[in-house]
């Protein structure tokens, strides 16, 4: 059983991986996908996304060993599911709502 500290740091590594996930997916949409790389868009699409992820990393690297060991397969779970889903990433998730 973990305790409330350890329990935390899992959650850490969680909401860690989940902020370091997002910031490659505004890289990806609005700079490389939408083209927005004019001006201030040019930071706020490539610069920040980039130094979000680099002090996310940073975070997640101080997680307790546990986290890591506890955290890690379960990520790796995750993804071998949504290749499952998604026929290795090649199809489109569908739309719960429709």
């Amino acid at each position: 059983m973990l305790d409330p500290s350890e329990a935390a740091e899992l959650v850490n590594f969680g909401a860690c991986a989940g902020f370091m996930a997002a910031n490659p997916s505004v890289l990806g949409h609005s700079f490389l996908r939408s083209n927005q790389r004019r001006g201030l868009r040019f930071v706020s699409n490539l610069v920040l996304p980039i130094l979000g992820f680099g002090v996310c990393f940073y975070i997640w690297l101080s997680v307790l060993p546990l986290a890591m060991r506890l955290g890690a397969p379960w990520t790796a779970a995750g993804l071998v599911y949504l290749a499952f889903l998604t026929p290795t990433f090649k199809r489109k998730l569908a739309d719960p709502e429709s």
